[in-house]
């Protein structure tokens, strides 16, 4: 993404003005030859014979209908990405261009190094703005009960058995798809505004999964939100038939049916999908090479199409020259309505429409010289982003900061030295918003505040990267920069990746450099290990969540609600940014397996860490059954954590959060009820409202309500949501439950009489922590 603000660009200027003239003479500068002015749809020129005439019902493994769309030099990566996700997505666009509907079947390949016994998609519009909603999710045709997670971010589909690396799944979805008319999240990337219709990620889309597990938190204010492995697309559009419509990849169809159009994409490898559609597009191309550059505007600003036209071809030879072709056949520049300057897409670039008038000014410089530095900097994104991925959210600075130096690049092969320092001066302008602060370039975009993020990230950023040219030899950065890109071309590159393979080039130590610009000194990692701590944010959280519905086996009364603790519990670490795999769930525990994962939290959970365990159950299986006093103040010890929390939802809690009341180590423990009291666990036959334990019900409640946060700092900790379950569950308690007869009948069948004592029941917290603890890993 582009949000720049260059400050002093006079030989840009210079040049921008000529290039203008030229275009208004009608004529381009060499080597671009004239525009070819279309105000349609262009059909596709030939249709190779090997296409299916419905290539969705091609094999999944024919690949044929995607070579249409890579230069020849391409073509093998057809055959080197086995593994590579493969979406079939249809789209229907009503003329109203307000609720779309789509399905989605796609094949999914475990490439990762263990077992997954879940597949999470993104949903991105429920973040900017408008809705993407599932249903009818099918996993190798078996229905499955999804959720959403991360404050509807995301999609958990859980899959019917464990799948194991190599295999394969066929996951099917309907989606539905709301189109805001208001500009909100992800800089207004999703919407219709000034009659264009933009769609973001519509779709639902499977993220990332590394070390930390899949990219599934919601997402930072600050940032571009990609985060995907290279894919495949086949896309089938059904919209009015005078929308013009703009998309990654290359059309293998479009036919009229009536007043609708059916128009067929296929893009790939590639790290996302997108469409943009207007009835007002013009169309202008050019050819560079073996690829066809394509300029979409409004024919009041045709003057800016041309211009666009221009400095995009330049871009594609400059970057082709420097570290390998261009990989696609087409290329398209799109004029969309946007908060930000410009957006990266695979094979295609958004420009915003204020630098089209190019009599405005845009952050003081004549919008021609913005559109110039704005388009080649995306342009750039096709190398770093796109070919070559990288977590955007959690290192923005890995695309943004290389491709900053790289729009330099473009300026200087285009025009000059001079060219490039005017513009490399807005590097400095941008630092300088923030006095030059020393804050680090490898922070996740959430952590900057502020200004931060753009003076840091755009600015300092390329800066470090101009620094480490000159600290390796500028010959020798050259040659690693080109590495690094077809090293880790269609793969994803990180900090620590890109650190690496620079010291290998140098046969230099460049530790001191990197811990100076790039990380923070107290926890940088190593050129040879992962930078990514959970999910990019300022701690690291583990948890084990234990839950015990099946008593047949000791004798006790069953309480099968399904697990409904966990998985509330769950909800809340997912919307708090927590690392999925960082997420332990036991289910029917007993001794051994949650001893097993107590040692799993010693052995992984640092010092500085936050540690949850939660256990809901009979108290009479914990104190007869497990022996619990014997086993677990102990196990809890070993933890290293300075800030462990334990969560016990049993009767007479207390007794049990009780044993580790000798603890030296801070923690927090929170018991759902008294050691003399007995709580409530819900089940659907008694029809009462809440299923599964009172206090959980309320205490997951209490992190999505404000009125929670009795301190008014923005977030709810863990001791304002447990005080906040302790009065619900109170309320609850004597309002609902007692109100039944044979309930409070139970209650004095075994000599206690809750409903006499207004206070019942009493949730005890013990914290030696002393501060609120806060699970937002975004918060400090």
């Amino acid at each position: 993404m582009s949000t720049q603000r260059p400050k002093h660009f006079m030989h840009l200027i210079a040049a921008a003005m000529a290039i203008i003239a030229l275009l208004g003479g009608c004529k381009q500068a060499e080597p671009t030859p004239a525009p070819e002015v279309l105000t349609s749809p262009s059909p596709t020129e030939v249709e190779p014979a090997s296409v299916a005439s419905d290539p969705f019902e091609a094999g999944w493994d024919d690949r044929e209908v995607f070579s249409t769309g890579l230069i020849n030099a391409e073509q093998p990566v057809l055959e080197q990405l086995p593994g590579a996700t493969i979406y079939h997505i249809e789209l229907e666009i009503p003329a109203g261009l307000d609720v779309l509907q789509g399905h989605q079947e796609l094949r999914y390949t475990n490439q990762e190094n263990e077992p997954l016994n879940e597949v999470y998609f993104r949903l991105f519009p429920n973040t900017s703005g408008g809705g993407l909603t599932v249903s009818n999710v099918k996993v190798d045709g078996a229905d499955v009960e999804s959720a959403y997670e991360a404050k509807n971010s995301s999609l958990r589909v859980p899959l019917p058995s464990a799948l194991q690396p190599g295999e394969r799944a066929i996951i099917e979805m309907d989606f539905e798809v709301t189109v805001t008319r208001t500009m909100a999240g992800n800089y207004g990337l999703f919407g219709y505004f000034e009659e264009v219709l933009v769609l973001d990620e519509f779709y639902p889309a499977v993220p990332a999964y590394d070390e930390d597990g899949w990219y599934a938190y919601a997402p930072y204010s600050n940032g571009d939100l990609s985060y995907f492995d290279a894919s495949f697309y086949l896309v089938r559009v059904t919209a009015p038939a005078d929308l013009i419509i703009v998309a990654p990849g290359v059309e293998i169809n479009n036919k009229q049916e009536g007043d609708q159009q059916i128009v067929t994409i296929a893009a790939g490898p590639a790290r996302d999908f997108y469409l943009a559609a207007s009835e007002h597009y013009v169309k202008v191309s050019n050819r560079v090479g073996d690829t066809i550059v394509n300029s979409y505007t409004f024919a009041e600003y045709q003057k800016a199409g041309n211009l666009a036209l221009e400095i995009a071809s330049h871009a594609l030879n400059v970057f082709s020259d420097r570290f390998g072709t261009y990989p696609y056949t087409e290329f398209d520049v799109a004029s969309t309505p946007m908060q930000a300057l410009g957006i990266e897409y695979p094979g295609m670039t958004g420009i915003t429409l204020g630098v089209y008038d190019l009599n405005a000014e845009i952050g003081g410089l004549p919008a021609a010289v913005m559109m110039e530095s704005v388009i080649a900097h995306e342009v750039g994104h096709q190398w770093f982003y796109n070919a070559v991925g990288n977590d955007q959210m959690g290192e923005p600075w890995v695309d943004e900061a290389i491709v900053q130096y790289l729009t330099g690049l473009y300026f200087e092969d285009r025009y000059s030295n001079f060219a490039a320092e005017d513009y490399r001066d807005s590097w400095d302008y941008r630092w300088s918003r923030v006095d030059y602060a020393d804050i680090p370039i490898g922070l996740p975009a959430g952590d900057y505040e502020g200004r931060e993020y753009g003076a840091i990230v755009y600015g300092r950023g390329p800066i470090f990267i101009q620094t480490l040219a000159e600290e390796m030899g500028q010959k020798t950065f050259d040659i690693f920069l080109r590495d690094y890109y077809q090293t880790y071309k269609w793969d994803i590159g990180t900090g620590t990746a890109f650190w690496a393979l620079a010291e290998q080039h140098c046969q230099c130590d460049l530790t001191k450099l990197f811990l100076d610009w790039v990380y923070d000194k107290e926890n940088a990692p190593t050129p040879t290990s992962s930078n990514q701590t959970s999910n990019g944010g300022r701690f690291t959280g583990w948890a084990v969540l234990a839950q015990k519905d099946d008593y047949s086996d000791v004798n006790m009364t069953d309480l099968p609600v399904d697990y409904i603790g966990i998985t509330q519990m769950r909800e809340i670490l997912i919307n708090a940014g927590w690392n999925p795999k960082h997420i332990h769930e036991l289910k029917e525990f007993d001794g051994e397996t949650l001893r097993d994962d107590l040692d799993w939290l010693a052995e992984n959970a640092a010092e500085e860490d936050v540690v949850l365990v939660y256990v809901a159950a009979h108290g009479r299986y914990l104190s007869d059954v497990l022996e619990w006093n014997n086993f677990f103040a102990d196990a809890w010890e070993k933890i290293p954590s300075r800030r462990r929390v334990l969560v016990i939802d049993a009767c007479q809690a207390a007794n049990f959060t009780g044993v580790v009341a000798n603890d030296p180590a801070p923690y927090l423990s929170i018991a759902a009820v008294d050691g003399d009291e007995y709580g409530w666990s819900g089940l659907e036959e008694e029809g009462l409202p809440i299923i599964g334990g009172v206090f959980t019900h309320y205490f997951n409640i209490a992190f999505s309500d404000k009125s929670a946060d009795s301190d008014g700092d923005g977030c709810v900790s863990v001791q304002e949501a447990a005080l906040f379950a302790e009065q619900q569950q109170r309320t609850y308690m004597h309002e609902v439950v007692f109100a039944v007869p044979e309930f409070l009948e139970m209650y004095h069948g075994i000599g206690s009489f809750p409903d006499e004592d207004p206070t019942f029941p009493d949730v005890i917290l013990d914290d030696t922590i002393g501060m609120p603890l806060c699970l937002d890993i975004n918060q400090d």
